[in-house]
């Protein structure tokens, strides 16, 4: 415990940005820069600590990104170490150091080596700035970078953004409790049946808010391809005497058969958006019915029953 350090002190030691804030010494006696210099987008250091904190879990539920800013342009060239070396290895050497910290090019990086599972699973949150993207310490460009934000979240793509990584989110609030399966005589052979609850991992006093939430978008689970309503009454009634979320859920198949549950959120929108599952409806729209999974999904028995 004598290393730790108070969490104002940490976000004071990645604040201390080279030529701006001078090193950080924290109460424990190290020194600390701004962690940009080696990882000025973390995701992929954070992702690989991740089975530390959670052990057994082979992978993240969700991973969420947020950018402080992106352009097309470079940092204007007046605002960049590099004007300070006209030709050669010095030169090249600037560039190489400005160009790790150019976050949404390492996003684009990282992200291109995830799987198909794992896009799914991480959302970015990044602005477009108009114009270069200016220096951090241009208090000039604040205005404008206010005006780029606004339109940002007017914008159709990025509001699906937004609403994509905040339903995954919703999502992964929820987990399963599986009871030992049951042997059961099928056509084909011997298969299993499963009993489960589907719990929340919020505090009872917030559950009531979420059902509110998640009954507006007409959400319901998906249990191993099959629909489950949410009676939401029911639940409601239970949060009233002091009980928790719990939906309890069955299902038949094998030991080593993969089993997804999903939160799937409904509602309207335009024929431009793009759904993973859709029902098309009169008047030009479309009911979306997106899924997530809920945290720890897929899963099998085998790493349940560990």
């Amino acid at each position: 415990m004598d290393e730790e350090i108070e969490v104002w002190e940490a976000a004071r030691c990645t604040s201390a940005a080279p030529f701006l804030f001078p090193v950080y010494r924290a109460s424990n006696g190290h020194a600390f820069q701004d962690g940009g210099m080696n990882h000025n987008n973390p995701v992929g250091l954070a992702v690989k600590e991740a089975p530390s904190l959670w052990t057994g879990r082979p992978k993240v539920d969700i991973v969420l990104s947020i950018g402080t800013g992106s352009a097309e342009g470079r940092i204007a060239e007046k605002n960049t170490l590099s004007q300070y070396a006209v030709h050669g290895w010095l030169k090249r050497c600037i560039d190489s150091f400005e160009s790790k910290l150019d976050a949404e090019r390492l996003w684009q990086e990282y992200h291109a080596t995830l799987d198909e599972d794992g896009r799914r699973r991480h959302h970015r949150l990044n602005i477009k700035l108009s114009g270069t993207l200016p220096f951090m310490a241009d208090t000039r460009a604040v205005d404008s970078m206010d005006d780029d934000t606004r339109r940002f979240f007017h914008d159709p793509g990025a509001r699906r953004q937004l609403r994509s990584a905040a339903e995954a989110l919703l999502a992964s609030l929820f987990y399963i409790c599986v009871e030992s399966p049951t042997k059961l005589p099928l056509p084909d052979g011997i298969g299993f049946a499963f009993r489960a609850q589907i719990r929340c991992r919020l505090e009872q006093r917030y559950q009531r808010v979420l059902l509110d939430r998640l009954q507006s978008s007409g959400c319901g689970f998906l249990v191993h391809g099959r629909a489950v309503s949410i009676n939401f009454e029911a639940h409601r009634c239970k949060l009233g005497k002091g009980e928790s979320f719990r939906q309890d859920i069955q299902w038949q198949g094998q030991l080593r058969e993969t089993f997804h549950i999903c939160l799937v959120f409904r509602a309207e929108a335009s024929a431009e958006e793009q759904p993973e599952l859709d029902a098309p409806t009169a008047g030009g729209t479309t009911t979306l019915a997106l899924k997530y999974e809920v945290s720890g999904s897929p899963h099998t028995w085998a790493r349940l029953e560990r």
